[in-house]
């Protein structure tokens, strides 16, 4: 299947949302059940919160510096990927320009 660039922004402004909607719905979720009415060791409001702060604490396994040291490369390689039809040179073959004397 052969997608074309405006179709892959598409895709990758679509899974961007996709993804910070995620993460807005799950911080509102844990900010708002931190002080719930806990019915005991069953609780499925405190499993999710534990599960939540294990995600969180999971760089502590010795993969913190790996992920802090190359975040920024991700983040620049993304907006660099988001940015790219900015950068392009203008040339008489991109422009499709008929040159004709």
């Amino acid at each position: 299947m052969n997608c074309t660039a405006k179709q892959r922004r598409r895709a990758a402004w679509t899974l961007l949302v996709g993804f910070l909607l995620a993460i807005l719905v799950s911080l509102t979720f844990c900010a708002e059940e931190v002080d719930h009415d806990c019915t005991g060791a069953d609780c499925a409001i405190c499993a999710q919160l534990k599960l939540c702060k294990n995600i969180l604490h999971a760089g502590k396994d010795g993969s913190g510096p790996f992920i802090r040291t190359l975040a920024p490369h991700f983040v620049l390689a993304a907006l660099l990927s988001l940015c790219s039809p900015l950068l392009l040179i203008k040339t008489p073959i991109r422009l499709k320009v008929k040159l004709s004397d």
